[in-house]
């Protein structure tokens, strides 16, 4: 068993992303399409950033200055979404509260705008055009309590099995 000391914190992550999987084959022997509704940790994304040469494989094509902290998907997303707000959100507020979170209401308010609102075009799109890593994401949803439901499931389809 695992105690709470720093040092066993990359156990008891490996620990929980082995269970988590070990979950989901359970639910998938039942429903080969199930997809867990629970957010998996964030060990069981991946970590790659996407590149240039990525996004011309995927035919996403968009400038270098419409990526990372000025993600275009990010910037529609929270246009339309955010249009009521008195101060709408901007990719670089996104980028921000991914990594490096302040953990004011507002950053979890965006977070929550990407977490129901974003479908899963714009996820894609979103890491082509670097705003974040899958696990990045994910860590910034568990930090903030974003972790079941729909939008999770969602996130869940680009886990590593």
């Amino acid at each position: 068993m695992s105690t709470s000391r720093p040092g066993n914190k990359p156990r008891k992550d490996r620990e929980a992303a082995e269970q988590w999987q070990g979950q989901w084959k359970l639910l998938r022997q039942r429903n080969r399409d199930a997809v867990p509704d629970t957010l998996g940790p964030p060990l069981v994304f991946s970590d790659r950033a996407a590149s240039a040469a990525e996004r011309e494989r995927c035919g996403h094509r968009v400038g270098d200055h419409e990526t990372g902290p000025h993600s275009r998907t990010v910037t529609s997303r929270l246009r339309m979404s955010c249009a009521g707000w008195r101060t709408v959100p901007t990719a670089a507020e996104f980028h921000e509260a991914i990594h490096r979170p302040s953990g004011t209401d507002r950053e979890t308010a965006i977070l929550l705008t990407w977490f129901h609102e974003a479908d899963m075009a714009e996820q894609l799109d979103a890491r082509l055009e670097g705003a974040y890593s899958w696990r990045q994401l994910v860590r910034a949803l568990h930090r903030v309590g974003l972790t079941s439901g729909a939008a999770a499931e969602r996130i869940n389809r680009f886990a590593q099995r």
